[in-house]
């Protein structure tokens, strides 16, 4: 972050809605100004290389302010979305000994107030959330903050002090944990999986071979940003100097925001490449008569042209023993006689979905759960490019995913 902002302070790199529901630019160089003071206010409440800081948060620009700033002073984080229950929390900050916890709003300051006896660590909260008003006070033994005045009191800091982030971010060691990750708790209580310089350096370098990430790129996010897979998203697009775009996981709203702000990448779930889908089959039924028969007509043209092209192609997979030379030759003809009736189905079909996802759509990624079949079949048909990918919280997480030159459908790559 520091090396891009040293290059082109000005480039866009968040871009979050207004009260409005505007997208407004907010810079490389705002990120930084932004982050490093309140790191230096971390440093200045007493947070050292080493200790673990709690987020409990949903989406917001403030919270990779909050991330960056942790990792630059060698800390590390310990995320959980603002849906977690008062005893999952407890358990998570408690077993991870968060002195320091940031939470989004009042409301999760309340929780965490809720579950503060079992907390014995736990002495400063700092509310992200800029419309907080209250003012610096102490319940229950905990001293609560506004993220703004820890803001504030990291400049004042930096003054007496300047370049203490800097100094901290030059000691860094690839071994240095950046972040605790606890698992769903579905085989028991959570696990802590942490994660460290080494493992996240290994995320955002290994993404562009099979990817091709541009600069230009524009990544929609949509996923929880605690997540390990979106974390490891963002990771990409700021070591690949893109521009990240926040959306929420709402089928119609994550549809007028790419409409709003034209994705080149969305990183996203089975879930919602199925509501996807069934926009499009909607759409399709609401045609009626000869035009939902021609739909219907098109979308299965689509999806043999779809399979024809993969095996002319050589990208059946090989599950089985087969000639990939066979497999070409004896598809060639067949999709030669379907490309015309494809093109016409393009036009008239499936032109509009992609009209809706932006017109600059390259790719999305699919990850987090199985991508079904026939969701998969479906964008093939469309021509839009789904790839499916497979990690896991351990792994930071991401392990493969299908290469968009050469994507080879029924895999993770």
């Amino acid at each position: 972050m520091r090396e891009t902002v040293r290059k082109d302070p000005e480039h866009g790199m968040q871009l979050v809605k207004d009260a409005s529901g505007v997208f407004q630019e907010i810079s490389w160089g705002r990120l930084y100004r932004e982050a490093e003071p309140f790191g230096a206010g971390l440093l200045r409440l007493g947070i050292k290389r080493g200790d673990h800081v709690g987020i409990i948060s949903d989406n917001m620009k403030e919270w990779l302010w909050a991330d960056l700033a942790v990792i630059s002073i060698g800390a590390a984080d310990v995320p959980r979305g603002s849906d977690s229950m008062p005893q999952e929390i407890r358990f998570i900050l408690d077993h991870a000994d968060c002195a320091l916890v940031l939470a989004e709003n009042q409301t999760q300051m309340e929780k965490i107030l809720s579950v503060k006896r079992d907390l014995k660590a736990l002495k400063t909260l700092i509310v992200l959330d800029p419309a907080f008003e209250k003012q610096k006070a102490r319940i229950q033994g905990v001293v609560i903050h506004r993220f703004a005045e820890v803001q504030e009191l990291g400049r004042e800091y930096l003054q007496g002090h300047p370049g203490c982030v800097d100094e901290e971010i030059d000691k860094s060691t690839p071994e240095d944990i950046v972040t605790i990750i606890y698992t769903s708790g579905t085989t028991g209580e959570p696990k802590g999986v942490m994660l460290n310089n080494r493992n996240y350096m290994h995320q955002i370098r290994a993404p562009h071979a099979p990817l091709v990430i541009r600069p230009e790129d524009l990544f929609l996010s949509a996923l929880p940003v605690w997540h390990s897979y979106e974390r490891a998203i963002a990771y990409v697009a700021i070591f690949a100097g893109c521009r990240l775009a926040y959306s929420k996981l709402l089928g119609q709203v994550l549809l007028e925001d790419m409409g709003k702000v034209r994705p080149t990448i969305l990183p996203s779930i089975p879930r919602i490449w199925e509501g996807v889908k069934k926009g499009i089959i909607r759409n399709t039924e609401s045609e009626g008569g000869i035009m939902k028969a021609l739909a219907y007509f098109f979308i299965a043209d689509g999806s043999a042209h779809g399979r024809l092209k993969v095996m002319v192609r050589g990208l059946k997979p090989r599950f089985r023993p087969h000639s990939r030379l066979l497999d070409s030759v004896a598809a060639f003809v067949p999709l030669v006689v379907l490309s015309p009736l494809n093109a016409l189905g393009q036009a008239l079909v499936f032109k509009k979905t992609k009209r809706r996802l932006g017109g600059r759509f390259r790719f999305g990624v699919s990850g987090a759960g199985a991508l079904p079949p026939q969701v998969d079949d479906i964008f093939a048909a469309a021509g839009i490019l789904v790839l499916e990918g497979y990690g896991l919280t351990g792994a930071a997480p991401i392990v493969s995913v299908r290469d968009c030159r050469r994507p080879v459908p029924g895999t993770i790559g």
